[in-house]
C-alpha cells in the first residue's frame, strides 16, 4: 500500500513538472516562429533602400507625370495566329535635343535600322524627325529606352492584319506548284507537236513566274511582321551651343569694305558738299546782297509814294 501511494506521488510530481515547463517551451517556440517569420517578410536591405526600389519600381511601372509612357504598350509580336504589321507614330518634348538625337540614334542602331533623319537647329524650333525598322520582337524593349529622350507628348500605334493577305498568297502559290507540277510532265509527253510544245512551255514559263511574284509576295508579309515602323518627332531647346571663334581677317576685310562704301558716298554727295561749302564761306556776301536788294526795293516803294 505505501508502494502503491509512493507511485501515484511521483506520477503527480512530473505531471506537475511538464505543466511548469511546457509555457516557457511554447514561447520558445512561438519566439522562434515569429523570428523565422520577421526574417520571411521583412526585406534585407535597409528602410531606405527598400523605399527607393519600391519608388524605382513604381516610376518604372507607371506613366510620366507631364507626359506618357512609350512603353505602354506592350503587345507587339505576341498575338498568335496573326500577322500584324505595326506603326508608331511618337511625339516628344526634350530638354536637351542634341542629347535626345544621340540617344534616339543609339537605340536604333541597337533594334533595328535608320531609314532617314532631319535635324534643324533653328532659334524659332529647333526639332528632329526619325523614321525607322525596329525588329517586332524588340520593339517594346526599344520603347523603355525611349524614356530618357524626353517627354512623350502623344502617340498613334496603327495595326495591320496581313493575315487575309498570307492566306491568299499561300493558296495561289499552292496552286501555281499544282500547276507546275501538272503543266511539267504533261511537257514531257513524247507525242506532243512542236507547236502544243511551244504553248505548253509558255503556259508552264508564265505559272513559274506567278510563282515567283508570291514567293515574293509571302516576303514582303514576312518582312512588313517582323520588322515594324517607327517614326520619332522630338522638340526642344539647344542646349549643346559651342563657342564659335570668328575669322579675324573678315574684320579687316569688312573695315574696308565699310572705308570704299564712305569714300564711294562722299564722290557721290560731293556736289551738293561744294555747293553747301560755298554758301557757307560766302554767307555774308549773300546775305549783304539779298539785304541790300531788300532795301532798294523798299526806296523804290517810297519814291513812287
Amino acid at each position: 500500500m505505501r508502494q502503491i501511494m509512493l507511485l501515484m506521488l511521483l506520477i503527480i510530481i512530473s505531471g506537475c513538472a511538464k505543466n511548469s515547463e511546457s509555457p516557457t517551451e511554447q514561447f520558445t517556440e512561438n519566439k522562434v516562429t515569429d523570428a523565422k517569420m520577421d526574417k520571411s517578410v521583412s526585406p534585407s536591405m535597409d528602410t531606405e533602400e527598400f523605399n527607393s526600389e519600391l519608388s524605382k519600381n513604381s516610376r518604372s511601372s507607371s506613366t510620366d507625370e507631364d507626359g506618357l509612357d512609350p512603353a505602354g504598350y506592350n503587345n507587339y509580336y505576341s498575338v498568335e495566329g496573326r500577322m500584324l504589321e505595326y506603326s508608331i507614330e511618337l511625339f516628344f518634348e526634350s530638354t536637351n535635343l542634341r542629347s535626345s538625337r544621340q540617344k534616339l540614334y543609339d537605340s536604333i542602331a541597337k533594334f533595328g535600322f535608320l531609314q532617314n533623319s532631319d535635324t534643324s537647329l533653328y532659334p524659332n524650333q529647333p526639332s528632329l524627325q526619325i523614321n525607322a525598322r525596329i525588329k517586332s520582337e524588340n520593339f517594346y524593349e526599344l520603347l523603355t529606352e525611349l524614356r530618357s529622350i524626353g517627354i512623350l507628348k502623344k502617340e498613334t500605334i496603327s495595326v495591320n492584319d496581313l493575315t487575309p493577305d498570307n492566306i491568299y498568297t499561300r493558296i495561289i502559290k499552292n496552286r501555281q506548284e499544282t500547276r507546275i507540277k501538272r503543266r511539267s510532265s504533261a511537257l514531257l509527253n513524247p507525242s506532243l507537236l512542236p507547236k502544243d510544245h511551244s504553248v505548253r512551255e509558255r503556259i508552264l514559263q508564265e505559272s513559274e513566274d506567278k510563282m515567283d511574284q508570291a514567293e515574293y509576295d509571302l516576303w514582303k508579309l514576312q518582312d512588313r511582321v517582323m520588322w515594324a515602323n517607327l517614326s520619332v518627332m522630338v522638340t526642344g531647346p539647344d542646349t549643346g551651343k559651342s563657342v564659335v571663334i570668328p575669322r579675324f581677317s573678315d574684320a579687316f576685310t569688312t573695315l574696308l569694305n565699310g572705308l570704299l562704301e564712305i569714300f564711294y558716298n562722299m564722290i557721290t554727295m560731293a556736289p551738293f558738299l561744294v555747293i553747301l561749302l560755298l554758301i557757307i564761306i560766302k554767307r555774308k556776301k549773300i546775305w549783304n546782297a539779298l539785304m541790300s536788294q531788300h532795301k532798294s526795293d523798299n526806296s523804290k516803294g517810297d519814291s513812287h509814294d
